[in-house]
């Protein structure tokens, strides 16, 4: 079990899809700030690397479907960046 699977089972998937959620409303309140010049690229960054940590437990949910839609989306990005 790694760690993403260890906080899933330690705190329910149903809490982890809250903080989930919670560490998004962070993320954007930070992104404001540091396009103000409110704070740092390192006080932002934090709260990317808070998101990726949650985003990543949430993979644990179906990790083949997370692939599979990972994929797509990035083939759709390949497609409208190689048409510019």
């Amino acid at each position: 079990m790694n760690l993403y699977q260890k906080c899933l089972a330690h705190w329910s998937v149903k809490s982890q899809i809250k903080q989930s959620m919670g560490e998004c409303g962070e993320f954007i309140a930070d992104a404001q700030n540091y396009m103000r010049n409110r704070i740092s690229l390192e006080q932002m960054m934090g709260e990317v690397v808070d998101v990726h940590i949650m985003m990543m437990q949430m993979r644990e949910l179906d990790p083949e479907m997370f692939e599979r839609l990972k994929e797509e989306t990035l083939k759709k990005i390949e497609k409208k960046v190689d048409k510019q």
